[in-house]
């Protein structure tokens, strides 16, 4: 259920799947502590500043992506 919770937060899941998990983390204290704080991480992310990557660092990230696909 936890994998869903990210999911329900952003509104991708069908109808049913988020009515099912709305339903369970109303009734699930540990699902109810973590929805409350995913969500407070989310608002605070919100306000951090971007920063451009260095060009060494995205081209070692670049490679670490290909090497995953």
């Amino acid at each position: 259920m936890i994998a869903k919770l990210s999911d329900y937060i952003d509104n991708n899941l069908d109808e049913a799947m988020y009515m099912t998990v709305k339903n369970h983390a109303s009734t699930c204290p540990q699902c109810t502590i973590f929805l409350k704080m995913l969500q407070r991480t989310i608002d605070l992310c919100k306000y951090l500043e971007t920063r451009p990557l260095s060009e060494s660092f995205s081209q070692k990230l670049s490679k670490k992506s290909w090497k995953t696909l």
